[in-house]
Formats: C-alpha cells, sequence, structure tokens
C-alpha cells in the first residue's frame, strides 16, 4: 500500500463516528469537513487566492465557500441532457453532497468513486444515514453510486448507459506523482458524450500559460498532466475547451488549484 494511500485510509477511517443517523446532512458536512481542515493542519491557512486576489485567511467558512466554486464550474457544462456526474478520487464524498446540499437535480445519477477502501466506506455511510432518511420522496431522492477507484488502473462500473456525463476530478490526481495513459484511454474509450474537468494544482506546470504567479512544485505531487493532456491535444485525440491558470486556493497559495475542461475530438 502507498504512503498515500495508507495516509487517506487513516484518515477517512476516523470519519464513521461523527456520522449520526438521520442528522441533517448540511450538519454531517459542516462536521466532517471541518474536521478534514483540522487533521491536515489546513485551518492554520495564512494567504489565500480567489478571483486573482491575494487576501488574509479568514476561517473555515471562507473555505466552505471556495467549495462551491467547483459547483459553479460543474454547472458550467451541465444541460438539459446531462444525466451523470462522476467524481473520480472522491474521498469521502464532499463535492459530490455539497451537489445534493445545492439542489443540484435528481433526475441524474451521481458517483463517487474513491482510491481508499475507508473513503467509500463513509460516503456510503452519509448516503444511507442522512441522505435517503432526510428524503421527502421516496421516488425523487438522489441516486449515488460508489467505489474504488485507481487513476493509475481505472476501472468505472457504470450502472446502466448514459447520454451526456461529466467528469471531475478536484485535487485527487494531485495525490498521482505520475498519472499513466491508462485514465485518458479507459474515458476517450467511452461511447458517449462527456466533459472531463480537472481542478488541480499544477498552475506550475503550465509554462505556456499566462496567469498568477502562484503553485509550486509540492513534493509527492503530480508531475505531468499538464503535459499529457497537451500530449492529447496534439494528437488530435482531445479538444481542451477551458484553461485557468493559478484560479484560486483553498488553504495555500502554493497548492493554488488550476482548471482544465475537455471533451474527446
Amino acid at each position: 500500500m502507498s504512503d498515500s494511500k495508507t495516509k487517506y485510509e487513516s484518515y477517512w477511517g476516523r470519519f464513521p463516528s461523527m456520522i449520526v443517523d438521520k442528522a441533517p446532512l448540511q450538519d454531517i458536512w459542516n462536521t466532517l469537513t471541518f474536521y478534514e481542515l483540522t487533521i491536515t493542519n489546513r485551518s492554520q491557512a495564512n494567504k489565500v487566492l480567489y478571483n486573482g486576489v491575494v487576501s488574509n485567511y479568514s476561517g473555515v467558512t471562507q473555505v466552505f465557500q471556495r467549495y462551491d466554486v467547483v459547483l459553479d464550474y460543474i454547472k458550467k457544462f451541465m444541460t438539459p441532457a446531462t444525466d451523470c456526474i462522476v467524481d473520480l478520487g472522491a474521498g469521502w464524498g464532499r463535492n459530490t453532497f455539497n451537489m445534493f446540499l445545492h439542489n443540484f437535480p435528481t433526475n441524474i445519477d451521481y458517483y463517487s468513486l474513491e482510491y481508499t477502501e475507508a473513503g467509500n466506506q463513509v460516503a456510503q455511510d452519509i448516503y444511507h444515514k442522512n441522505v435517503l432518511p432526510n428524503s421527502k420522496k421516496i421516488d425523487s431522492h438522489y441516486i449515488l453510486y460508489t467505489g474504488l477507484f485507481d487513476f493509475n488502473k481505472p476501472i468505472i462500473d457504470f450502472k446502466k448507459k448514459y447520454k451526456n456525463i461529466i467528469f471531475l476530478s478536484h485535487h485527487s490526481i494531485e495525490k498521482v506523482p505520475q498519472i499513466k495513459t491508462a485514465f485518458f484511454d479507459l474515458i476517450l474509450g467511452l461511447d458517449t458524450y462527456y466533459t472531463v474537468i480537472h481542478m488541480e494544482p499544477i498552475g506550475w506546470q503550465m509554462m505556456d500559460i499566462n496567469g498568477p504567479p502562484y503553485s509550486v512544485h509540492l513534493k509527492y505531487h503530480n508531475e505531468n498532466l499538464y503535459q499529457l493532456l497537451r500530449t492529447y491535444e496534439k494528437n488530435g485525440k482531445i479538444k481542451i475547451l477551458e484553461i485557468y491558470k493559478n484560479q484560486y486556493s483553498l488553504f495555500s497559495l502554493k497548492n493554488t488549484t488550476s482548471i482544465v475542461s475537455w471533451i474527446k475530438n
């Protein structure tokens, strides 16, 4: 087991004891997100970036609001035809449950796919203990599928055929020092329309793009995502829709998020 997986198995393994049956989803989301900030020392952030402006860190509420940026960008690519959203490397399902809290459509399927067994278990527990019990109508509740996912040995068990999928990686590929072509080959092999959104701290890899001068190469973080994207674009395999370099930070300017979205060419 890799050091990263061992660490996150331990992190997410602490979460089940904080999940209270039938408690409001918002309460559970706040509790787990705050705890995550605490155990990773992210609550000690000093400077943060948002909309090109550097400001002093003002507390966890500010960080909670940054997670909403993820949702705003997903909405940008949603259409009436969108019938599936897949969060890759989803941890305990933070982003997916935040979609539920912000009234994303209930007529599409959601996948929270994670590298660790502990993270998957937390997502399953929250769904069955806090989402379904609080659904007002059983025929309008959210449909969530969970499962294991490894970027370098990728397999996705789709439960049915979808017409329009949105894939998200949010600070998950960052934990894969060298991502292999297997991930791209899997996505490109799908016989459906899809949009892939990467929200990762790869601004330092974007030497050909102008943007705020933040983000640095951190030890054990991804080194080649942007290079692979450009290679697949050059080979005519993908079409890059948008690139935003160093757009915002949750905790540290060194780990500032850049955004790349793409579709099959």
